[in-house]
């Protein structure tokens, strides 16, 4: 590719390399609902659980055609059984193990 004398390979290979770079950092700010690598390393669980959450919900809202729950309670509910069915099945390995509810020895003696 020729422009007179000039050579106008190097400067296409720049723009396009441009391009590239705007797109990956406009990617990048789309997604908040991802963690990054530092938090990934530092807080897996949550991390793992908030994948689970954005794209249950993503799904449903593109199966739905609109947000889980506007036409009704049990799109809701459904929607966070499946949230926490991912979170039960994807999280296990990352997350501890669940700590027992507190409850009182006098409503323990009770029983």
């Amino acid at each position: 590719m020729q422009f007179g004398d000039w050579d106008l390979r190097p400067l296409v290979v720049l723009g396009l390399l441009g391009l590239l770079l705007i797109a990956e950092t406009n990617a990048q700010e789309e997604r908040p609902d991802a963690c990054s690598s530092q938090q990934i390393l530092t807080s897996p669980c949550r991390c793992c659980k908030m994948d689970c959450w954005y794209a249950i919900s993503k799904t449903a809202t593109h199966e739905l055609g609109h947000v889980p729950g506007q036409a009704g309670e049990n799109e809701a509910l459904a929607t966070l059984k499946l949230i926490r069915a991912c979170m039960i099945e994807e999280c296990a390995e990352l997350c501890p193990a669940q700590r027992t509810p507190f409850r009182p020895r006098r409503l323990a003696q009770d029983k």
